[in-house]
C-alpha cells in the first residue's frame, strides 16, 4: 500500500495530474480531463468511472485504468474496424498471401500477451506502429514479401516495427541482426 502511494505520487509529480486522495478505498485520484488516450478523450470523471469521448463520435463510461493501461482504446469500434479488416481479409483470400502471414506473426509476437515469443519482442517494449496496425498500410509501406523472406526489425533491432526499420530479410542477414545472446531473433 505504501508503495502505491509512493509510486502515485512520483506519478504525479512527473506528470502533474495528481488532485488529491480518491474515494474511501484511498485511491489516489487523477485529472485526466482532456487528455488523449488511443482515440479516447477524458471528458469527465463519475465516481470511479470516466465519461471519454470517442473519435467516432461515441461517449462511454469506462474505467479510467483500463484506459490508462492501454487495454481499452476506443468505445468499440476500433474493435469492429478490425474483425470487419479481419473478415475482409478472410474473404478476399488475403490471409493466403506470405505478406499478410508475415504482418499477422509480427502482430502476435508484438502485441498478443501470451504470444510464445512475446519475451523477445514485446515484453521487451517492442512494439507495431499505429499506422502498421492496419495490413494494408503495412502492405503499401513494405510491399509483397519475396519468396524466402521474412520480416526484419533492420538496422535497429532493438526498435520498432515502423517504416524505416523493417526490411525483407534472408535467414543469414537476420542471423547476422540478432542482439547477442538471442536464439530467436526476429524472424516471421
Amino acid at each position: 500500500m505504501i508503495l502505491a502511494l509512493f509510486m502515485g505520487w512520483i506519478f504525479g509529480l512527473a506528470t502533474g495530474i495528481i488532485i488529491g486522495r480518491g474515494d474511501k478505498e484511498n485511491e489516489m485520484t487523477y485529472d485526466i480531463t482532456n487528455r488523449r488516450f488511443s482515440r479516447l478523450v477524458a471528458m469527465e470523471r463519475f465516481g470511479k468511472k470516466w465519461l471519454f469521448q470517442c473519435d467516432c463520435g461515441q461517449q462511454k463510461l469506462i474505467n479510467r485504468y483500463l484506459v490508462c493501461a492501454g487495454k481499452i482504446q476506443s468505445c468499440g469500434c476500433l474493435q469492429s474496424e478490425r474483425t470487419s479488416e479481419s473478415n475482409a481479409a478472410r474473404s478476399s483470400g488475403i490471409r493466403d498471401t506470405l505478406t499478410y502471414q508475415r504482418w499477422a506473426a509480427m502482430m502476435d509476437r508484438a502485441g498478443r500477451p501470451s504470444s510464445a515469443k512475446r519475451k523477445y519482442h514485446g515484453g521487451r517494449g517492442i512494439q507495431v506502429c499505429e499506422r502498421w496496425k492496419i495490413y494494408e498500410n503495412f502492405l503499401e509501406d513494405m510491399g509483397e514479401c519475396p519468396p524466402g523472406l521474412s520480416l526484419d526489425r533492420f538496422p535497429n533491432n532493438g526498435g520498432n516495427y515502423e517504416p524505416g526499420n523493417a526490411r525483407w530479410a534472408t535467414a543469414t542477414e537476420q542471423a547476422n541482426n540478432q542482439r547477442h545472446g538471442n536464439q530467436h531473433g526476429s524472424a516471421t
